[in-house]
């Protein structure tokens, strides 16, 4: 059983590389403490077995450039951790429900106080509204695992930029730390910088990745991130060691966390410009194909350095976030122009291979030029099962999407949004019970509705505007028939010294050709029911009855 648990987690995009000088024991044989002996020995004697196809532990030709840093005890104990973590619970009893992810302090961290309602850089931390609506994607995003920050916080510690006590008392080595918080919370900081600022653009040749490792892998230096991609999705690790051979062969030697105490090797071609690494070890199965679509070195301080901030008024960029979603296969997403033509300058941080495959699917981020509109595409027609999918798009002062929009069984869901315009539009067989979302940050308050408009004769549209300008959000129906209105609204502000927030909730029947205008204007700390709402017909203005909570 233990053994088909660790195939699938194994069966992570792209694995395996170890030390290369010899560690206190063999590989394997540095049990943690608190593991479940008989379950770390299942882990070890399977690992061994898958990679008695190929070795895939033992690096060739000469030592070029080495860091110092080992998998142990410079590597984390535990495994890459997900949600369910089903893994680590078998190992180490830790929760199955997974580690504690961002909160408010390791955001600001991350971006400065200005992500706080509060402005302050200590103290009491609350999230401004669309910082809530990130942090809630960005850890949904990170259910699959969370690879690039456990490689990034292993570099950190090793170059004595963090401390093992300053997370667990009594802790001396990366190594000695349990899956617990605070680490959980370093290491999601870390892993979430990459939906501020994607490292994709780090992709490069493999005769570029050699010159790079030759110059960042040596003593006294924080170790980078190399980070990879197959068809399975992609993955980050810890090189620390590089070696060279004949005809432009080259060895790096890594710490995989998703092998825990095993040595494990990525083998370049700079001849060919290819890469390969063994992603999956299962003895059970032949091996898979190493071959890598793409991979690159990412410099430790381009993580750990102060990130930008996706959801802050200065931003220029969109940032397009789309929460995963439980499938048992693969769904495919891309982002376009709203005619469906190429989007230029697109940049794409491809999904972290699932954890557990054929249980979870993510979908990658996406940045592109602010002001400019786009249609996301999620294509569930393989998919026997209805899919619920979340859209974000935060550019600045505003953030608008989807949330919990359902995408029937074999179907193709759509969202077109205009960040300039504030539009949005969802299209499918059925919307189901999703909303449309738009927040608006601005200085001392910020203001998020959430509603949809469901007509009795068309159930596939969704559809809104935000006009910042006027301060009013458009809820309609694009059937122009007969449809119900639900929103709930939400007003934040700092006041006597602390984060308040006031809710609203309107409900309204609306007659064909109808729609809803809600203003938010005059909602303000000096007038907590400020919220105006109108049904607009024709030329018809008529007031709605707004419930403040």
């Amino acid at each position: 059983m233990f053994a088909r648990l660790i195939a699938t987690c194994l069966a992570t995009a792209v694995a395996s590389l170890s030390a290369v000088s010899p560690a206190l024991a063999a590989d394997g044989d540095n049990v943690p403490a608190g593991a479940d002996r008989e379950m770390w020995r299942t882990y070890v004697d399977f690992v061994k077995a898958g990679d008695a196809h190929q070795d895939w532990t033992t690096p060739r030709g000469s030592l070029i450039a080495d860091s110092g840093f080992r998998p142990f005890s410079d590597g984390f104990s535990f495994f890459n951790t997900s949600k369910p973590d089903t893994t680590n619970n078998a190992v180490f009893g830790a929760p199955k429900t997974g580690p504690e992810n961002l909160n408010a302090t390791t955001i600001r961290d991350m971006m400065g106080e200005r992500v706080c309602v509060e402005g302050n850089s200590e103290g009491a931390c609350t999230l401004t509204l669309a910082g809530k609506l990130w942090r809630d994607s960005s850890n949904a995003a990170m259910a699959g695992g969370h690879c690039y920050g456990l490689a990034s916080t292993a570099s950190q510690l090793f170059a004595g930029q963090l401390a093992p006590d300053q997370f667990q008392s009594g802790a001396t080595t990366t190594y000695g730390l349990g899956l617990r918080t605070p680490i959980s919370r370093q290491i999601a900081r870390n892993m979430a910088s990459q939906f501020a600022r994607s490292p994709s653009r780090f992709v490069t040749k493999p005769s570029r990745v050699v010159e790079d490792l030759r110059d960042a892998l040596v003593p006294g230096q924080t170790p980078p991130v190399l980070i990879m991609f197959s068809k399975e999705g992609g993955h980050a690790v810890t090189p620390y060691a590089l070696y060279g051979g004949d005809a432009g062969h080259y060895d790096v030697a890594v710490y995989d966390n998703n092998y825990p105490d095993f040595r494990r090797v990525v083998r370049l071609d700079t001849v060919k410009q290819t890469a390969q690494y063994a992603f999956q070890v299962n003895p059970d199965e032949p091996p898979v194909d190493p071959q890598l679509r793409g991979i690159g070195v990412v410099p430790a301080d381009f993580i750990t350095s102060k990130q930008p901030c996706p959801f802050c008024r200065d931003a220029r960029h969109t940032r397009i976030q789309i929460e995963p979603v439980k499938s048992q296969v693969p769904l495919k997403v891309k982002v376009t122009r709203l005619d469906g033509s190429p989007m230029k300058r697109l940049e794409v941080t491809p999904p972290t291979s699932p954890w557990e495959p054929g249980q979870r699917w993510n979908f990658p981020s996406f940045r592109l030029p602010k002001g400019k509109a786009f249609l996301v595409t999620i294509n569930a027609r393989l998919s026997k099962e209805a899919i619920t999918s979340s859209v974000l798009a935060t550019t600045g002062q505003y953030a608008i999407g989807t949330e919990d929009v359902e995408i029937p069984a074999g179907s193709i869901g759509r969202v077109g949004l205009s960040t300039t315009t504030g539009t949005v539009l969802y299209r499918g067989k059925d919307p189901g019970e999703g909303r449309l979302s738009f927040v608006d940050t601005a200085n001392t308050r910020s203001v998020s509705l959430s509603g949809r408009v469901v007509s009795q004769a068309e159930t596939s549209l969704l559809a809104g505007t935000l006009v910042g300008k006027r301060k009013t959000a458009l809820l309609y129906s694009l059937s122009s028939k007969a449809g119900r209105a639900v929103v709930k609204a939400k007003l934040q502000y700092y006041q006597s010294d602390r984060a308040q927030q006031k809710s609203a909730v309107i409900r309204k029947w609306l007659p064909d050709d109808a729609g809803l205008a809600i203003s938010y204007a005059g909602w303000k700390p000096s007038d907590p029911e400020g919220l105006r709402v109108h049904m607009l017909r024709g030329q018809e203005r008529t007031p709605v009855k707004v419930r403040f909570r």
